[in-house]
């Protein structure tokens, strides 16, 4: 049986995802194609949205109502 991944490594390959856009603080990158790779990763929307919302909660991820969310400077210290 695979391992469930927890949020800790859910949050991990999401701040791999966005690392490779090569974004630097406060920059934008595409939250649909971050979520679409870790799909393709194995994850499901019941690991991703927890991770996601615990980030943002976190301060590193600015949503936004376009295609596109902003990593902040605590986020990026975290890559």
């Amino acid at each position: 049986m695979a391992k469930i991944p927890n949020i800790e490594d859910t949050k991990r390959a999401i701040l791999d995802i966005i690392s490779s856009y090569k974004v630097r603080p406060n920059e934008i990158f595409p939250i649909v194609q971050v979520s679409v790779k870790l799909q393709e990763r194995g994850f499901r929307s019941t690991d991703i949205d927890p991770a996601l919302e615990e980030m943002v909660n976190d301060g590193w991820l600015l949503p936004s109502s376009s295609p596109h969310w902003t990593i902040t400077e605590s986020g990026f210290a975290q890559l």
